[in-house]
């Protein structure tokens, strides 16, 4: 891909990102890997955290900018400031992993992921970012990226953005990491696992609520880097007197994650929303069977492979617990979901990215 004259340079702007190992890290470092290959010249602007990319001129900006799990009024106000007078945009055009958009630049592409903090705002400055100056700043923007074609139709009911404006630009799984166990771990996969723990939304006390459903034989790990949510979580499961049943578990590396996935019975997902949900991804490429909240978007990519629950059915829960011993009907989603899996691999995600660029920048022309 070549820049004509009329852009002076692709900028990715990723500098909201500040945590390893989430959705939007893992999405934002796929967009930046799949640019530098097409690009030459292309820049990267980001926290020191994210780290260097090869191909990219890398440009660092302060970290206290980026994303982190504890909820701050003052980090996104820093953020727009730096942004709107020393964000160095050159005439440039941006292209941005996540929702934020650089002020006063028009020719941009950003990254909805999903529209739950329109409904369900973690902070006040969430809620008006999302429901008033999101909406405004969507109708001038030359194109929008997101996850799903459910988050895609969410985007042109809520804010009235024309179809052909909004393009899916799936996550992505690395297959060569995240793959099962070649045997059986010797532990019988006696724990469930949770990954992701960080939100309210994640909907965790429900599953700690749900304990007498599998207490007595697995125990729980959680992954949460939060920690007013851990301590929520951990006086829910002192509440249920289940407190030596649970885990907590703090910021990993990625092959010790990778490790929890493939010696976990399962994975248990009872999120409220989400716009794609990569854990579920994650653990079905590690060969376990994933229970999940009976949601829209799961089935959109993922089909029967998760073993689906009704939130508000109790039987419902029950009956995804059951399934856990049908030995035969575990083994055929697994199989299935390996074979799944595989369209979400770097460079599927490359050529969706391709593709959007092209719509929405023809002047762009594209190397093979």
């Amino acid at each position: 891909m070549m820049l004509t004259e009329d852009f002076t340079q692709l900028t990715i702007n990723a500098s909201r990102i500040g945590q390893s190992a989430t959705g939007m890290y893992v999405y934002a470092r796929a967009m930046a890997e799949c640019i530098a290959r097409l690009v030459p010249g292309a820049r990267l602007v980001t926290t020191r955290k994210f780290g260097e990319v090869n191909g990219l001129e890398m440009e660092y900006v302060p970290g206290i900018l980026g994303i982190e799990t504890k909820v701050s009024r003052l980090r996104p106000l820093l953020w727009y400031f730096y942004s709107k007078f020393s964000f160095r945009t050159r005439g440039d055009a941006i292209i941005s992993p996540t929702h934020h958009a650089i002020p006063g630049t028009m020719r941009q592409i950003i990254t909805i992921h999903d529209l739950r903090p329109y409904y369900n705002p973690d902070s006040i400055m969430q809620q008006v970012y999302f429901r008033y100056l999101l909406p405004r700043t969507a109708k001038h923007l030359d194109g929008i990226l997101t996850v799903s074609q459910l988050v895609k139709k969410e985007i042109c009911e809520v804010y009235g953005v024309p179809a052909e404006k909004v393009h899916v630009v799936g996550n992505v799984v690395d297959l060569s990491r995240f793959s099962p166990l070649s045997q059986t771990p010797k532990s019988g996969g006696e724990y469930l696992l949770v990954i992701g723990a960080n939100w309210n939304h994640k909907n965790i006390e429900a599953l700690i609520d749900h304990c007498d459903l599998w207490s007595r034989r697995f125990r729980l790990k959680i992954l949460c880097n939060n920690p007013q949510y851990r301590q929520f979580l951990s006086d829910r499961a002192a509440q249920m007197e289940i407190t030596e049943r649970v885990e907590f578990i703090a910021r990993v590396p990625e092959e010790e994650l990778i490790t929890l996935y493939q010696q976990a019975a399962a994975l248990v997902h009872p999120s409220l929303n989400e716009g794609f949900g990569l854990p579920l991804y994650e653990a079905i490429a590690c060969g376990i069977p994933v229970l999940a909240s009976d949601l829209e978007v799961f089935r959109e990519n993922l089909g029967d492979v998760p073993i689906y629950f009704n939130l508000q059915d109790d039987s419902s829960w029950a009956t995804a617990f059951a399934t856990l011993d049908h030995r035969a009907d575990l083994q055929s989603r697994i199989d299935r979901g390996l074979l799944l899996v595989e369209k979400f691999s770097a460079d599927a995600m490359c050529r969706q990215l391709t593709a959007a660029l092209q719509a929405v920048w023809p002047q762009l022309q594209m190397r093979a």
